[in-house]
């Protein structure tokens, strides 16, 4: 089996299991020994100017100062000098491991003085060489020999890179990690995490795959981003998943951290409208999930850059990444006071706690909050695990809410074309069912008159009459059509109307219309209630107006309809016209419209007529 040298299952164990220690306690190991945390053992002092040497360590000179904390923080350019005893209480000799917890050390050198002699390995930068390490995983990693019934002094000097470094040193023995009580609680643990998380892992996958949406597709990322940051973390990724490719290894925790705030950012964007409602929030959300992916790609060929430019990437990165999470949690507060969305507030309970901790994580990695065990160790596990419960609980519950709305609707539909019928039904029956018992009944009365004038009036009333039947046929074949709901066929049938009935009366027709309602479409209802007041006004155009030219302009202002005719006839007085049955049906069926609907005609000045009304779903 593979030895353990990831830093956050040092973390973890030493949180869980290990006692507290004074600082300059000597370490004593034997073979059962398992862990511990050296950084709190520690004695140090800074080397500003590089005058030291491992040979000059021990000159009383040297003021050594106690550590007990459970990070050692690098905060200055220079050598900082650390140092811990150990004495082998055992009969036979141990080989340990020491593991730095932190990327971010420029140069660690390890030396391991004795009374016999002093041993020395050296690991530069957080990519070294694989073939050259004592071990070959994601971490710095130091092996050194510890033989029976010797003490020993540890000296390590570190160097940061061009950030503060904040780093924890842990001491083990891979050989007794399986054996133990606290190796088999880790096994359990880790096993625990990671089928828990790849559990999540499948729920998201099938969810995109059954409802591919935008949001989806984020909470995918999401999840599967923390999949990928527990598996790297807790070490099974860089033992089991990409043993092999201990390059990626080296950059796989933040490749998959950088998932998960990609896949909340989109969450984010599809939730709180952000293209609709904020748009330069939505600017910034866009911009810092592209500066992920360009920090992604930097990291994955890391060797082809200087080591500045993956320092100033991760941190142009943390700072989008910290004002993106900062705008998400202000738009949650006012997305719920602005459109009293209870959503976007149960939003921001779901991701609350991973914006906290991510805030957290920003802040600890900048050196502004000092980093401890909890946080850097256990925090993360169980915040990743308890989000992905809830996003999880959030994303179906969204479906669901979806699933009834889609319900609903064709619910409403289906009442509504229940409904349609039900008009068609009543208009067959009073308009066409009228009309052929009228004919009926002048049919039978010519047959028993034999006065020749008579009977020829009566069959000019009986083709009449069939005319207004096929016609009243044509129009209600034709508004329950539905590839004639948008507006261009609409006004193309007026059109052809108005042109019909109007050159008969040698009147002049102008007929114009905005380009924007072209593609409108207009439910059954209205398009038909549209039609029979146009056919209305130009029937009474044609009949009584006695005009020249008559003005037809559709037009659209703001989200209304609106339809204008006008005329240059006779007029006629409105106060006296008020009884008419056309104008009547005029006004009641631009009531059932929900529009408005306004009338002007003076004597001798003409006539408009104004209706205006918005498009019901």
């Amino acid at each position: 089996m593979k030895p353990r040298s990831n830093a956050t299952l040092f973390l973890l164990l030493s949180w869980m299991f290990c006692q507290s220690a004074q600082a300059n306690d000597t370490i004593v190991i034997d073979r059962y020994f398992d862990f511990v945390a050296a950084t709190n053992r520690c004695e140090w002092f800074y080397d500003k100017y590089r005058h030291w040497q491992a040979s000059t360590l021990d000159d009383s000179a040297l003021i050594w100062q106690a550590h007990d904390a459970d990070f050692f923080n690098i905060q200055d350019q220079g050598r900082y000098w650390l140092r811990f005893s150990v004495y082998n209480q055992d009969s036979i000799p141990l080989y340990l491991h020491l593991g730095p917890g932190s990327a971010d050390v420029y140069r660690m050198q390890l030396y391991v003085v004795s009374s016999l002699n002093t041993d020395s390995s050296i690991v530069t930068g957080s990519d070294f060489p694989v073939s050259q390490r004592p071990l070959k995983n994601a971490d710095l990693c130091f092996r050194a020999l510890f033989r029976p019934q010797q003490y020993y002094t540890c000296y390590i000097y570190l160097e940061r890179a061009a950030t503060p470094v904040q780093t924890t040193l842990i001491l083990y023995n891979p050989l007794a990690a399986t054996h133990t009580h606290q190796g088999r609680i880790y096994l359990y643990h880790s096993g625990f995490t990671v089928g828990v998380a790849a559990l999540y892992g499948i729920i998201a996958i099938l969810i995109l795959f059954f409802f591919p949406q935008t949001l989806h597709v984020g909470y995918a990322l999401y999840t599967l981003g923390g999949l990928g940051y527990l598996t790297a973390s807790l070490g099974v990724g860089i033992e089991i998943l990409w043993s092999e490719y201990p390059y990626f290894g080296a950059f796989s925790e933040e490749f998959f951290a950088m998932l998960l705030s990609i896949g909340l950012l989109i969450m984010s964007r599809v939730v709180l409208q952000t293209p609709i409602r904020y748009k330069y929030i939505n600017k910034l959300l866009t911009l810092t999930i592209i500066i992920g992916i360009l920090y992604t790609l930097v990291g994955g060929w890391r060797y082809a850059f200087p080591l500045l430019m993956m320092t100033y990437s991760s941190l142009i990165a943390a700072i989008a990444l910290l004002l993106a999470l900062i705008a998400i949690t202000v738009l949650c507060f006012c997305n719920y006071y602005r459109y009293k969305e209870v959503e976007s507030l149960w939003f921001f309970t779901v991701f609350g706690f991973v914006i906290i901790f991510a805030i957290t994580m920003l802040l600890t990695q900048s050196g502004i909050i000092p980093r401890t065990q909890f946080i850097n160790g256990i925090m993360p596990h169980l915040v990743i695990l308890v989000e992905a419960t809830l996003a999880t609980l959030f994303v179906v519950n969204r479906i669901k809410n979806q699933l009834l709305a889609r319900q609903q609707r064709e619910l409403a539909l289906q009442l509504q074309r229940q409904r349609e019928l039900e008009r068609i039904s009543h208009d067959l029956h009073d308009e066409v069912g009228s009309t052929l018992s009228s004919i009926s009944i002048l049919g039978d009365a010519t047959l028993q008159n034999s006065q020749p004038g008579v009977g020829q009036n009566r069959l000019a009333t009986i083709s009449m009459r069939a005319r207004e039947v096929m016609d009243t046929m044509s129009d209600i074949v034709w508004s329950v059509n539905p590839k004639n709901d948008d507006f261009g066929s609409i006004m193309l049938r007026m059109r052809e109307f108005a042109v019909e009935v109007l050159e008969a009366e040698d009147i002049a027709l102008y007929f114009t219309s905005d380009s924007t309602l072209e593609n409108l479409q207009l439910p059954m209802e209205q398009r038909k209630d549209l039609y029979l007041i146009f056919k209305e006004a130009i029937n009474n155009a044609a009949k009584y107006a006695q005009a020249q030219n008559v003005w037809i302009h559709f037009s659209k202002n703001q989200q209304a309809i609106q339809l204008e005719i006008r005329d240059d006839g006779v007029g006629f007085d409105i106060n006296c016209s008020t009884s008419g049955n056309g104008l009547r049906n005029m006004q009641v069926r631009a009531k059932r419209l929900g529009g408005n609907f306004v009338i002007n005609s003076k004597i001798k000045e003409g006539t408009s007529l104004t209706l205006s009304f918005r498009v019901t779903s």
